[in-house]
């Protein structure tokens, strides 16, 4: 047997809560009130999934946003250290040492700029 795929997340507004509640309580004025604990327990049950569902909702949205500005920041980098090389190699040739000094200054705010953002 193949286990089944989690359904994905549906938000659960307010009225189903409310008919739910309204059920829950229809079912304790029906039933004995041995049987009210449990009603209560499923009921609460019910709304600790959904508020679990939207933690996870929100989690991974934030996750991904993440991920997205850490690849985001590798290109930067990736990209600052490789036009560095011609960079420094122009630089030192025209200026020198003091050419050099300032491209790797340049390059140093670059990232801190991206990193900050």
């Amino acid at each position: 047997m193949m286990a089944r795929p989690p359904e994905p997340y549906r938000p659960r507004d307010l009225r189903e809560f409310r008919d739910e509640l309204r059920a829950t309580l229809a079912a304790r004025k029906e039933l004995s009130p041995e049987m009210e604990d449990t009603l209560v327990t499923n009921f609460l049950q019910q709304i600790e999934r959904a508020i679990d569902a939207r933690v996870d909702a929100r989690v991974a949205e934030v996750t991904r946003h993440q991920s997205r500005r850490q690849a985001a920041r590798r290109g930067t980098v990736a990209a600052s250290l490789a036009l560095s090389i011609p960079l420094i190699a122009v630089a030192g040739g025209i200026a020198g040492p003091t050419g050099i000094i300032l491209v790797l200054v340049m390059i140093v705010v670059i990232n801190l700029i991206d990193f900050v953002k």
